[in-house]
């Protein structure tokens, strides 16, 4: 399938398509020069928690979003994108990475959530990191040269069930 721009959409489930479409209404509109100092660089990883938070269980299974900002984005948009993985893993390999290269070629920003696994952490652990990442993205947005109004959320299977949770329980978070 092509798109718009020419850039081929990576092969994902058919099914996945239209939820796709519906989170990608953008607005396009003169950009303004970022500061790059400002901005994480490619593949940095922003802690959802700070380390003195009690949230993580376990050190190495800290929550976090690999930054993979565009520097040719015209529309200042982002999405944080939840790989799926049936709730017991993150697939990256077919569920992140295709989805990154694909929107960063649109010039759309992606900030991709690694979450805490419900069998690890409890069943609210996926919903308060999904919740948290949308709030530290739209928090730091202007400051990362991105609309705050253009940062939406998607993700495929388990992520897509996460981010549509997140879609409807962002203004009552779980304790």
């Amino acid at each position: 399938m092509k798109m718009m721009s020419g850039a081929r959409l990576p092969r994902l489930k058919l099914c996945c398509v239209p939820f796709l479409l519906l989170g990608l209404v953008l607005t396009l509109n003169a950009s303004h020069p970022r500061d790059s100092s400002s901005v994480p660089p490619v593949g940095a990883e922003l802690r959802l928690w700070p380390p003195s938070c009690d949230r993580p269980t376990s050190s190495d299974k800290v929550p976090y979003l690999k930054a993979y900002i565009t520097q040719q984005s015209t529309s200042k948009a982002a999405f944080v994108v939840c790989p799926g993985g049936s709730y017991t893993k993150h697939s990256l390999p077919a569920e992140g990475f295709p989805v990154v290269k694909w929107l960063n070629s649109l010039g759309i920003s992606v900030f991709l959530l690694l979450y805490r696994l419900p069998a690890e952490h409890g069943s609210h652990a996926p919903l308060q990191d999904g919740t948290r990442a949308l709030e530290l993205v739209r928090d730091n947005a202007e400051h990362w040269g991105l609309d705050p109004r253009k940062i939406g959320i998607m993700g495929f299977s388990a992520g897509g069930h996460l981010a549509g949770a997140v879609s409807l329980h962002h203004a009552h978070p779980f304790a």
